[in-house]
């Protein structure tokens, strides 16, 4: 048997045991790459079901940050905090390219797919200091993150204000994204995890 982790970070809080485990890390290949444009000036959030979930997918965070800036909020059931719905899977890098940067307020995940797909669409990342997103993002250069909700608030209100800085930061968000969680990667990855089991 082998574990496979998704993010060092989980492989760092799970109690693997005695068994032997491995990191593979997300693959996203873009279901498409529209140019982005940031002229919708609102934070884009992407939580599925974030009314039910509550604090721990950061329901607090986001209505805090969302009483002081403007914020999308799509995901299955996101209607019932008056988002915008479950956009469909084709359609969301284009809504995402369209957004002035993404906003993660989830407290505890390994590292959400969304993040991955928001950076290749090019869009800036804002979100708490928590779990992987910790070691992706990097402030000042591709978003910004940190455990200070004002201090986020405040890096969100620049981007609004200064669409130049949120097309440099989404640039080096995309090239991050493209170089660490690029699908060839993940594949040869998992070939050689594959290649270690069998031969073990």
């Amino acid at each position: 048997a082998m574990l496979v982790h998704v993010t060092p970070f989980n492989a760092l809080m799970w109690d693997n045991g005695a068994t032997p485990w491995r990191i593979v890390e997300h693959g996203v290949k873009p279901l498409a790459e529209p140019p982005w444009t940031g002229e919708t000036e609102r934070g884009l959030v992407v939580v599925n079901h974030l009314a039910e979930r509550g604090r721990r997918l950061g329901l607090d965070v986001f209505q805090d940050v969302e009483r002081q800036l403007p914020l999308t909020l799509v995901g299955m059931a996101s209607e019932a905090l008056g988002g915008a719905g479950e956009v469909p899977q084709l359609e969301l890098p284009g809504v995402m390219a369209a957004h002035r940067f993404f906003f993660n307020p989830i407290r505890y995940t390994s590292l959400g797919l969304a993040v991955i797909e928001a950076m290749m669409a090019g869009l800036p990342i804002v979100g708490l200091a928590t779990t992987e997103l910790a070691t992706v993002i990097r402030n000042g250069e591709n978003g910004y993150v940190d455990t200070r909700i004002d201090r986020l608030v405040d890096t969100m209100k620049r981007l609004l204000a200064d669409p130049g800085l949120a097309r440099a930061w989404g640039e080096r968000a995309r090239f991050a994204a493209l170089e660490r969680f690029n699908i060839g990667r993940f594949v040869d990855d998992w070939v050689a995890v594959f290649d270690e089991a069998v031969s073990s």
